[in-house]
């Protein structure tokens, strides 16, 4: 058995650490942003009612963060490659954080709920700078096997560094788990998502860019890293891609035979086969001219002749949709990833060779104009859902004098025309594009979207408009409350009587067991044991709000989805009509509707019984 020594150890954890602040040195901006993600999480989880803004803004702003270290990481490549200066460095690190805030203030912030065209903005603009990354060092060199190398060494170096950092979460992680059930404790679920950030966001990062070298002309020269590169595609990627393929094409197969038209939701595997299948070509081309490859050979010189009739249904299915549905953020990506495929697949089978740089350089300038400009994905998608709202009340004869009929509106609308005029006025509000509709709208009705860009409550200006411009029902119209967080701002002074009582226990309704005998109904907390308590909380949350605002008015505040209320545990107690037992809140969380009902969403609090 191998022992070591207390100094052998000492000097392992002196390398460690020094190779960590190395890497922390060497990258200031992209550790920063990585710390910056984390500490947005723990925000998100532990400490929001400290702040008066939305929590969903930490989720963005952790989004921000992610997208940083790819940022920050390709402009200190960039730096080092070609020695810029320090003054010219803290540039682009400011640079930076005006990208960063720009688009950080871009984003739509009517709506109350995140939908996935916030994770497409933001997913978007990662991909971007992360293609950046590829390019950003050798895009003037002519050795193509140093752009290669690059390439194939920080993809092997992102997946070590991935695998360490999940291994690490996973064996820490289960530790505590394990704790957990064996002593009888309650965890929190939020500290493992702290974790998980950290360990995914920090330690990934800092694993990552310790492993690049200081050099980069030991790129131009041969390196010895290639045999995992190639078992992996060999072993693991081309199966994956195999199993795809053979999906899709009887899927392809189906279609020919039956004739109808494909469904839409075909072009999202079909797009992930085509992301995996570049990757893989893009990786495995070089390794191509080793004869004794013969699988990775074949694959490199049939992959786009085999892509080619996949492209040909993604086109159908996209627009297919787009002829009847519109245009959309992930339909317009869809057909621009299509042409971008097919155009570098034509172009690789007719000039029978491959500029790998090409690849991603193509496709970064090509989704950087895609996030901008009145030609881009979200302003040209706004615009072709307002077109087919127009055409579809045309061919409803709603139009006269190209001004919408109110009146001739409310006499023959029906349900499905509800349908679709109240999801694409939806879709306009929820990216602050309702200001399109104006072409349509007597001088009255615009009137009424100036109302709601001037309303503190957006989502209730926006009703008010869809029921009295298009006389859509309620169920059509945008679930309107707000949500509001009381918290005990006194729990270091906390002083509790306990003497009446012979049990306490303290529970959080964001991680209670199975068993509990508590649970929330609508505005009632209920206990069950013996017999059945229930405390309504419903007349004392008016008068609790009414007594810190000094008033009832609930249209008075400004609106927002979130509003962090401190008070005192002494404002906070529940005690039943018997007092056998009480409830003393550390927090809670409730949301009340447009209608007045509330409803209990989450609650921490002792019960003495």
């Amino acid at each position: 058995m191998l022992f070591y020594s207390p100094l052998t150890f000492k000097n392992y954890l002196f390398k460690a650490f020094g190779k960590i602040g190395s890497a922390a040195m060497r990258f200031p901006a992209v550790t920063l942003s990585a710390v910056a993600a984390f500490v947005f999480v723990l925000v998100y989880f532990h400490f929001y009612q400290y702040f008066e803004v939305s929590r969903r803004q930490w989720i963005f702003l952790t989004y921000e963060g992610i997208v940083g270290i790819s940022m920050y990481l390709s402009f200190a490549l960039f730096s080092e490659k070609y020695q810029v200066d320090i003054g010219k460095r803290i540039g682009l690190w400011l640079t930076g954080i005006c990208i960063l805030g720009l688009h950080y203030y871009a984003l739509p912030n009517w709506a109350i709920n995140i939908d996935a065209t916030y994770f497409l903005r933001f997913f978007t603009f990662w991909v971007i700078f992360t293609l950046l990354i590829t390019f950003v060092v050798f895009y003037k060199e002519k050795n193509k096997i140093a752009f290669w190398q690059f390439n194939q060494y920080i993809f092997i170096q992102f997946v070590v560094s991935f695998a360490f950092s999940m291994a690490l979460f996973l064996g820490i992680a289960s530790s505590l788990f394990a704790i957990e059930k064996l002593y009888d404790l309650q965890i929190s679920e939020a500290y493992y998502f702290d974790m998980l950030a950290f360990f995914g966001l920090v330690v990934n990062t800092i694993f990552f860019s310790a492993s690049l070298p200081n050099d980069f002309n030991w790129f131009k020269e041969p390196q010895s890293f290639r045999r995992p590169l190639r078992l992996f595609i060999q072993y693991v990627l081309l199966p994956i891609l195999l199993i795809y393929y053979i999906i899709l094409i009887v899927y392809l197969g189906k279609i020919a035979l039956s004739g109808l038209l494909p469904n839409g939701w075909v072009a999202l595997p079909i797009l992930i086969f085509s992301s995996i299948g570049v990757v893989t070509y893009y990786l495995a081309y070089p390794l191509s001219y080793e004869k004794e490859n013969t699988s990775i050979r074949f694959y490199v010189s049939k992959f786009f002749y085999f892509l080619l009739p996949l492209l040909t249904l993604l086109f159908a299915a996209t627009i297919t949709r787009v002829l009847d549905y519109g245009l959309t953020e992930y339909r317009y990506l869809g057909l621009l990833l299509g042409i971008w495929l097919a155009v570098v697949a034509i172009y690789t089978i007719v000039k029978k060779e491959t500029s790998l740089v090409l690849f991603p350089v193509s496709l970064f300038l090509l989704l950087f104009l895609a996030s901008v400009g009145p030609w881009g994905m979200y302003q040209l998608s706004a615009r072709s859902q307002f077109l087919r709202l127009n055409s579809m009340l045309q061919q409803e004869n709603l139009i006269e004098n190209k001004l919408l009929s109110v009146k001739k509106l409310q006499l023959n609308l029906t349900d499905s025309l509800a349908a679709e005029i109240g999801s694409i006025n939806k879709y306009l509000f929820y990216r602050e594009r309702i200001d399109l509709v104006y072409p349509i709208l007597a001088e009255a009705e615009k009137k009424k979207i100036d109302s709601i860009k001037m309303s503190d409550n957006k989502i209730y200006a926006f009703n008010a408009f869809l029921k009295s411009t298009f006389s859509l029902p309620e169920k059509e119209h945008l679930p309107d409350y707000r949500r509001f967080h009381f918290y005990a701002n006194d729990l270091d002074s906390l002083s509790i009587d306990v003497s009446p009582y012979k049990k306490m226990q303290f529970l959080n309704f964001d991680n209670l067991e199975v068993d509990t005998n508590f649970y929330m109904r609508g505005d009632t907390l209920c206990y069950v044991h013996k017999d059945k308590l229930c405390y309504p909380i419903f007349p004392y949350l008016d008068s609790l709000t009414a007594f810190h605002f000094a008033s009832a008015d609930w249209d008075d505040f400004i609106y927002d989805d979130y509003v962090n209320v401190p008070s005192r545990m002494n404002y906070l107690k529940f005690t039943d009509t018997r007092k056998k037992t009480q409830i003393l809140f550390t927090d809670f969380g409730y949301r009340r509707n447009a209608d007045s009902s509330i409803s209990l969403e989450n609650a921490s609090f002792y019960f003495f019984e």
